[in-house]
């Protein structure tokens, strides 16, 4: 079928400036060569208080990969 997108946020692991962060995750594989993509965003603030304040957000990608 159709890549899946994700439908909720997994964590929350927002980074401070100049750190890094590493995570490793496991996921049930429907076929032989599955593709995984993710997206590194950059918001000026969290979900829940923008939405809570009706503050219009931006994503910025900062990386993006494919594997």
């Amino acid at each position: 079928g159709p890549p899946q997108g994700a439908v909720d946020v997994a964590s929350d692991n927002r980074l401070l400036p100049g750190r890094s962060w590493t995570s490793s995750h496991t996921f049930a594989a429907t076929c032989a060569s599955p593709t995984l993509g993710g997206v590194l965003l950059y918001r000026d603030a969290p979900l829940d208080l923008a939405a809570e304040r009706r503050w219009s957000l931006t994503d910025r990608i900062v990386a993006e990969v494919t594997r």
